[in-house]
């Protein structure tokens, strides 16, 4: 019975939550909790409501009180929004950068439409007047042999009246 009633009371120990480092820091009046970059938990001065400026960010310590109206956030949410804002900055940068050589590039897709739209045209004339002189040849070639047929019956004639 002992026995089990130890274990129990160990088991009871082991299972109450353990108290961290920064619970057992305790901080004077006037100052919160602040985790270091190296994980280190100090204690820092709080800020005072000169600190507190409008549309400007405040990183406070763990435990100190908001001398001012605003939203305040916890470290990694104010560090999700910020760096949030960081990339639409960036985005918008680079898509302030993208727009003149979106509009260079339209430009010269425009020139290079009507370009295409003159080449279009211009073959278009020259298949006509190709058609056109192949017309004129055949009818060159068919005078032609008009003209051999009656200069040889002439020839013939000619010879033929000669005698």
């Amino acid at each position: 019975m002992r026995s089990a009633l130890l274990k129990m009371m160990i088991l009871s120990l082991w299972m109450l939550p353990k108290q961290s480092k920064a619970d057992d820091l305790i901080c004077a009046e006037g100052e919160g909790l602040w985790l270091t970059s190296s994980g280190e938990t100090v204690c820092r001065p709080c800020p005072r409501t000169t600190h507190f400026a409008a549309g400007r960010a405040l990183k406070m310590p763990v435990r100190c009180i908001a001398l001012a109206q605003g939203i305040h956030l916890d470290l990694n949410t104010f560090t999700e929004l910020r760096t949030r804002e960081e990339v639409a900055e960036r985005l918008t940068s680079f898509q302030n950068q993208l727009e003149p050589l979106l509009d260079a590039l339209s430009s010269q897709l425009e020139i290079a439409s009507q370009q295409a739209t003159e080449v279009q045209q211009n073959t278009a004339r020259i298949t006509e007047q190709n058609r056109k002189l192949e017309s004129d040849i055949a009818s060159l070639r068919v005078q032609r042999e008009i003209l051999i047929v009656i200069g040889s019956a002439l020839a013939i004639s000619t010879y033929i009246s000669l005698f």
